[in-house]
């Protein structure tokens, strides 16, 4: 996959999921390389810097899957 349509798919499970895109900055992908994963992560900053505001989505490169992990 290109990096423009994992981030695509990647805002469109945080919405679904109930983030408000605006509140954060522009996300940040990159692609995990290791044989076991092939899988992109990106990442969501706040734009309000406090404890636990970001998050990640993890994207499947393969199938596209998607899943979100929230900031602790």
């Amino acid at each position: 996959m290109v990096q423009a349509h994992v981030v695509e798919l990647a805002n469109r499970e945080a919405v679904r999921e109930g983030r408000n895109l605006a509140k954060y900055e522009k996300p940040r992908a990159e692609y995990e390389f290791t044989e076991k994963n092939k899988r992109w992560s990106v990442f969501y900053e706040g734009k309000e810097k406090y404890p636990g505001n970001h998050f990640l989505v993890w994207v499947d490169d393969q199938s596209g899957k998607c899943q979100l992990i929230p900031g602790e």
